[in-house]
């Protein structure tokens, strides 16, 4: 199951580029905080053990010098009290998904993703910024249930 805090309309698209590209960290905070009170709205994803956001590869994070997601997970959790561990390691650079066409996006992340042996039996809430074919989180969800976790669960800042 996956939820979203917002459309892609209004304020969150340029914010959201202006964190993500511009290294606008102060955007990142106040997207954070509105998606730190968005997940009140969603009962049913229910508590989870961890929040896991979604990795970058280590080459594109460092180009960037921080992971996104990450951000945004670490205040959800701190508004909530929930632990957030990064069970996800990205093991392929592939080009972002936001920039393919959908037909291109279609099982190009198969394997992308290494789950930690940590994740048995935690149910988990993967978090990452922004959600449009589904892809990125359907390879995060993949990895984590080959790694036994037992429920995988996503929560995305924004939904295409």
């Amino acid at each position: 199951m996956t939820r979203a805090a917002f459309s892609y309309r209004g304020p969150v698209p340029p914010l959201l580029h202006a964190f993500k590209y511009r290294g606008r960290l102060d955007a990142g905070r106040l997207l954070a905080a509105w998606m730190a009170e968005g997940w009140r709205r969603y009962p049913e994803l229910g508590v989870p053990d961890a929040l896991v956001p979604v990795p970058l590869h280590p080459r594109r994070e460092a180009e960037r010098g921080f992971n996104q997601a990450e951000v945004l997970a670490e205040a959800v959790g701190a508004a909530d009290g929930l632990p957030v561990r990064r069970l996800l390691h990205r093991s392929r650079n592939t080009p972002p998904q936001a920039r393919q066409a959908r037909a291109a996006r279609e099982g190009r992340l198969a394997g992308a993703f290494r789950a930690s042996p940590d994740a048995a039996g935690l149910r988990v809430l993967l978090i990452d910024d922004a959600m449009t074919s589904g892809e990125t989180l359907a390879a995060c969800a993949a990895a984590l249930r080959e790694a036994g976790a037992a429920q995988v669960g996503a929560f995305v800042l924004t939904r295409a």
